[in-house]
């Protein structure tokens, strides 16, 4: 015992020694001397953790990662404390295993949360948090462990991998990848058939020595820096240079960071490989089918007989054009070739791009994307007509894209094909509505083509050509005023009323525009003013709050037109009116000769303009509105419904104040004659008719007339000579009571118009104000005078210029005279140009227009509230919703009205508010971008200010919320605030979890429990904390909770939600399809749900890329991508092509050609509806045991439910398939009944009555 303890003794006093030297050398930073005297004291004594950590962070600094991270976890495996959970974050982060590095942060987070270093470090890698870490149980793969712990192949492969395989138990794949800190990015370029041969290991390779081979290459093959197969050497040098990696590492480590993390964010590990990733090419694939010798002979003695660089550089930069032998594209390498020519334009050689663009075309002359791509070309080159060719061959076959459309637009605007433009991007607008860009290319199409137009119309008048200018501007007219849209039909009474009109011209402003709003609020009307120069979209966005808009005195100017368009969508009754007779040619602007003068030729050619613009804005408008029947009349043949309603100048409230104004009964020593005009026509009716008479007044009472001539007036020199001080001549006078002013000193009242129609259709205001203060009124005979003049009564009319003498000389001369007929025409103007009287005939003009019999005041009002609704149809969810709603629509639509609110993509700011029709339904779309998917802040107060706003003017019965992410907590909780029912359906984790898809970045569930919440705080934190506390008013508060299937209600009863229902979603009614037979006897895998990871695609392609299939092929669907993308990949030894996302209208299709779905998302799947349209459509399906995706799946009988905590099960269901692929090919035999969406919406439907009666 004795001699043992000195031992001891011995030993100890050693390894103390060899710390403190080790130490010394650590802090003069001689990491090498370091490294070697701690591992000598922990060969001594195993049992020291900090040592380990000591002994590791030397080895790390000595660019040894992968010793230093084993180190760490041998620290680890002693003593779990924060300093060996940081470090060992740190060597993993190192070695490119990101996600494991946070997994080791995060526990020391745990542990001492008040340390900020490792909180740091895990944000830094982006992730923002983490539940607890869960262990999960390692599944055996007897598949895998019968190959790789098979002896009879240790003799191949040397004596480190028996060593290895006695020394580590592997489960399966994943065990063993991660035991050697690996992740599984590389296998998909791994060749095991090549690295065999490589390293000399046998004389005939077969599959079954794959993982052998993994391995082989993990143990040996990393250090000695062997290539995963014959095209991808790993270059250390290259790599350090080229990609920035700063730490301290020897060359096998880095080769261990490019297979972990450079190979996932598609580093090249040589310079000839760089060529490649830098050109987009999918390197794999371009290895595989490019041909180094044949193409050295191609191109002759051009280039070096062995240098691949050169020769690849070569390639790629168009060298195959000019070689000796043709190389031609086929269906195969095009993807190729399109790189090259992808690559030369990216470096501004479009000559290049042509050529090769046009190469490909030769051989492949349908080939939709290299007609694309040689159509940009062009465009670049600004070769229109050549691009348009190009582009409009794609739409030809069906493979265009919004870009397709957007280009050619552009194409025809430079060549100045305006009409062309406009018709392609109306089509584009239709075709791609789901896209708010190609509204807004639309509105600048409209406002180049509208000032395009101008131009040329201004051109034809110069040269005196107005009527082929008209035709010009009618063009325009015509094009851009058709209606493609669909408009909402309103049911409702008409209440409230926008108006949208000129303010420029103070007069018209006045009399149209200030007095109407008074005159409609004195009729019980709400009314509000828009000005169409600054409020297109405020108007735009508040077209829900009216049921009329009068259209006052506008031009279709492009900003016009979309607010009429916008009216129209919105169901209001448009009503367009005008005060002049400014919209036919015949009778304006009249001869020029007519302004005497007061005018040129260019303000003369601008009014004539006018004319088709007037007339068409009309014409896109249900009435009219004018102030004289005249004027109606005219109008009729223009408006959609052919009516026309009459409401005449009146009086408003400045007009009301002179009421009671009584004339000066007293002597004065002269009478006042006043003419006003504010007009430039008309000049010639004042010279002819007017002046002849006025002149014979004034000699003949020189003394006692005075004549006050307001205007641009071209008196004459015989005038002035008569008058002479009694003359004043002042300029027009736009402030009304400044006016007013002048007129009430005035005895006598002249308005001279010469007549004609355009006259005929002119009000009575001249008359009318100056009735106001009981002065008597000499008017021209036209149709409107004729109308409310009682001649000798309230005022006098006049053909000729006998007339006007005689009845001014009769005036002048008999007070009495003066007094009645002024009399007279003001008690005609205080009984009938009151403000209630004129309030009252717009009243009547409104209650004349016919509603629908179907009373939408009867219906019970339902709000349904998604993220996102149709044309936008994005996600299950929303293709849900849609059913819902249509099947009510079509079948409950004299029970229910039925509005959206949702959000709009992609636009170009946020908050902008877009209402429109789909389907027959009002929607109100706020765009809101990819910024509010968040699942923090969980309020936005300016959705939720709109929402309120929304609300108080539906007034729903009830409201349904669906996915609300984008439109936050706030919509909820001002429906509590307005004390409105709703309901809630939950279709994904958003309510409870912080991660919409319930899982963390590491495959965790983090769930809130609303019974537990301190238990919630201890366990996720005070933000998780504080997230649920939010929500749980908004989720406590709501009549149902409605998830969509029993095993998610399930899981929100596990986390402590009241009132919950399960109400399944249903199937869209999809034609099922004949299967198309695959062509190369493959079965065709498809996973639809998307390249990410809560949906299983790396699991997938794990699986795939481990194993060596014959007889399968997989298709992966990229929503990242527009429909009319592909391309080809491999992994591992399986094809795989990768297409854009699916239109829903082409689902059916997709099925067709489909063997299998598979769905191995790893979040608990709330529904499912790929996979229900996939058995429904007679596709075999494999799906994820988690959530409700697997309910209609029976193992064996038309498809595989598999555990999805590893790849296992998924491998070993692959395997199956491969070994019987023939069976797979044809269609399952057992196709269960699956519930449709009408079965859901009647449930629903229920629902809603149950709550609104109750």
């Amino acid at each position: 015992m004795a001699f043992n303890i000195n031992l001891g003794t011995i030993f100890s006093k050693q390894v103390k020694f060899l710390i403190r030297s080790a130490d010394r050398y650590r802090d003069e930073k001689k990491w090498e001397q370091a490294s070697s005297l701690y591992k000598k004291a922990l060969k001594i004594n195993k049992n020291l953790p900090d040592i380990w950590i000591q002994y590791g962070h030397a080895l790390k600094e000595s660019g040894f990662i992968k010793k230093a991270v084993e180190a760490y976890e041998y620290a680890e495996s002693l003593n779990q404390t924060y300093d060996v959970y940081l470090q060992l974050g740190h060597g993993l982060k190192l070695l490119g295993l990101n996600e494991r590095a946070a997994i080791s942060y995060a526990r020391a987070k745990e542990i001492s949360p008040e340390n900020s270093e490792a909180k740091a470090e895990f944000r830094q890698l982006g992730y923002e948090n983490i539940a607890k870490v869960a262990i999960s149980d390692t599944k055996k793969d007897s598949f895998f462990r019968k190959n790789i712990y098979n002896e009879e192949y240790y003799s191949f492969f040397g004596p480190k991998i028996k060593e290895n395989l006695e020394k580590y138990d592997y489960e399966n794949i994943e065990d063993l990848l991660f035991k050697n800190h690996l992740s599984s990015e590389f296998l998909s370029y791994f060749d095991s058939k090549f690295y065999f041969y490589l390293n000399n290991m046998g004389e005939v390779y077969q599959d079954d020595l794959r993982y052998l081979c993994i391995l082989h290459f993990i143990i040996n093959g990393i250090d000695n820096i062997s290539p995963l197969n014959s095209e991808m050497e790993f270059d250390p040098s290259f790599y350090e240079q080229n990609y920035d990696y700063k730490y301290n590492i020897n060359a096998s480590d880095l080769y261990r960071y490019w297979l972990n993390y450079g190979i996932k964010n598609n580093h090249a590990p040589n310079a000839t490989a760089g060529l490649i990733y830098d050109n987009n090419i999918y390197c794999k694939e371009f290895l595989s089918k490019f041909d180094y010798n044949f193409y050295k002979e191609a191109r002759g003695s051009v280039l070096p007989k062995d240098n691949k660089f050169q020769i690849i550089n070569d390639f790629l930069g168009g060298g195959f054009l000019n070689c000796e032998s043709i190389i031609s594209p086929d269906y195969y390498n095009s993807r190729i070739f399109k790189a090259t020519a992808h690559r030369a334009t990216l470096k501004g050689d479009n000559n290049l791009g042509i050529k090769i663009f046009e190469y490909i075309l030769s051989w492949l002359p349908d080939d939709s994307e290299s007609l694309q791509g040689l159509g940009d070309c062009y465009f670049k080159e600004k070769k229109y007509l050549n691009a348009i060719w190009c582009y409009l061959k794609v739409i030809e076959l069906k493979k265009d894209n919004r870009w397709t459309f957007k280009n050619l637009v552009e194409c025809y605007m430079q060549m100045r094909c305006y009409e062309k433009s406009y018709e392609t991007i109306t089509e584009a607008v239709q075709r791609y509505s789901q896209y708010p860009m190609m509204e807004n290319t639309r509105y600048s199409i409209m406002e180049k083509f509208f000032h395009q137009s101008v131009k040329n119309y201004e051109l034809l008048a110069k040269v005196g050509k107005i009527t082929e200018g008209q035709k010009e501007i009618s063009k325009y007219c015509q094009l851009v005023t058709k209606p493609f849209y669909e408009s909402y039909k309103n049911n409702k009474k008409i209440k409230s009323i926008a108006l949208y009109g000129l303010l420029e011209l103070k007069q018209c402003k006045f009399y149209r525009i200030d007095q109407k709003i008074e005159q409609l609020k004195k009729a019980g009307f709400k009314v509000t003013l828009f000005n169409p120069d600054a409020d297109l979209e405020k108007f735009s966005a508040s077209t829900d709050h009216f049921e009329a808009v009068i259209f006052y005195r506008l031009a279709p100017l492009p900003s016009v037109i979309l607010a009429i368009e916008a009216a129209k969508r919105a169901g209001l009754t448009t009503f367009y009116e005008i005060d002049d007779l400014l919209f036919l040619p015949e009778e304006y602007p009249g001869p020029f000769d007519g302004y005497a003068g007061q005018i040129n030729r260019e303000t003369y050619n601008m009014l004539a303009m006018g004319v088709p613009l007037f007339a068409h804005a009309m014409s896109m408008c249900d009435y009219g509105i004018a102030s004289t029947p005249s004027l109606a009349r005219q109008m009729e043949p223009f408006v959609k419904k052919g009516k026309v309603y009459v409401h005449r100048n009146g009086m408003g409230s400045d007009h009301e104040r002179y009421l009671q104004y009584q004339q000066d009964t007293n002597e004065k020593p002269y009478i006042t004659i006043f003419y006003g005009s504010g007009t430039l026509a008309h000049k010639k009716d004042y010279l002819e008719l007017l002046e002849p008479a006025l002149i014979y007044i004034a000699e003949k009472y020189p003394d006692k007339v005075k004549f006050v001539l307001m205007g641009w007036l071209p008196i004459t020199d015989a005038l002035k000579k008569a008058a002479g001080e009694n003359l004043t001549v002042i300029e027009p006078v736009w402030d009304v009571h400044e006016y007013w002013s002048i007129l009430r000193e005035s005895d006598i009242n002249i308005a001279v118009l010469k007549s004609s129609l355009n006259v005929d259709c002119k009000s009575e205001i001249k008359w009318m104000e100056a009735a106001m203060f009981g002065i008597p009124s000499v008017l021209s005979r036209t149709a409107t005078y004729e109308e409310v003049i009682n001649h000798g009564i309230n005022g006098f009319l006049c053909d000729t210029v006998n007339d006007w003498k005689n009845t001014l000389d009769s005036l002048v001369k008999d007070k009495a005279l003066r007094h009645y007929i002024g009399k007279n025409a003001q008690l005609d103007v205080r009984k009938n140009y009151t403000i209630k009287k004129m309030g009252n005939n717009l009243k009547n003009i409104f209650n004349d227009i016919p509603i629908p019999a179907n009373d939408v005041s009867a219906k019970k009002k339902i709000l349904i509230v998604n993220v996102y609704y149709a044309p936008q149809t994005i996600g299950g969810a929303t293709r849900v919703v849609y059913d819902n709603v249509n099947y009510i629509l079509g079948n409950y639509k004299d029970e229910f009205d039925i509005q959206v609110f949702t959000c709009v993509d992609e636009d170009n700011k946020d908050y902008k508010i877009k209402i429109y029709c789909q389907d027959g339904i009002l929607v109100k779309g706020v765009s809101r971008s990819v910024a509010g998917e968040k699942m923090t802040p969980y309020e936005d107060k300016v959705i939720g200010n709109i929402f309120r706003e929304h609300v108080k003017r539906f007034k729903p019965d009830l409201i349904h919320f669906h996915c609300i992410q984008r439109l936050s907590l706030s919509v909820v909780n001002e429906t509590i605030k307005a004390k409105i029912p709703y309901i809630i359906t939950a279709h994904d984790g958003w309510w409870i979890s912080d991660n919409q898809f319930i899982i963390d970045e590491f495959g965790n569930e983090v769930l809130y429990n609303f019974s537990d919440p301190i238990g919630t705080l201890n366990r996720l934190g005070r933000e998780s904390f504080s997230r649920m506390q939010a929500l749980r008013p908004a989720l406590f508060a709501a009549r149902k909770l409605l998830p969509v299937s029993k095993k998610f209600g399930d899981l929100y009863r596990q986390c402590g939600i009241p009132n919950v229902e399960d109400v399944e979603n249903g199937v869209s009614n999809i034609i099922s399809l004949e299967k198309i037979p695959s062509s190369d006897g493959l079965v065709r895998i498809a996973h639809i749900g998307g390249m990410v990871k809560h949906k299983g695609f790396d699991l997938l392609k794990r699986a795939v890329s481990t194993h060596t299939y014959k007889n399968i092929r997989i298709v992966v669907v990229d929503h990242s991508k527009s429909s009319e993308y592909s391309h080809e990949e491999i992994w591992g030894t399986t094809p795989v092509s990768v297409i854009g996302k699916v239109e829903q209208k082409d689902i059916a299709k997709l099925y067709q050609n489909i063997d299998i779905v598979i769905a191995p998302s790893i979040w608990p799947e709330s529904f499912g509806l790929v996979t229900r349209e996939a058995l429904i459509n007679k596709c075999w399906v494999i799906a994820s045991d988690r959530g409700a995706i697997s309910d209609n799946i029976t193992n064996g009988e038309n498809g595989y439910i598999i555990d999805v905590n590893d790849s296992v099960s998924l491998s070993e269901i692959l395997r199956e398939v491969d070994c019987n692929h023939l069976k797979y090919i044809s269609h399952p035999k057992e196709i269960k009944q699956i519930k449709k969406s009408d079965e859901q919406s009647e449930e629903l439907i229920s629902i809603y009555r149950n709550i609104i009666n109750n």
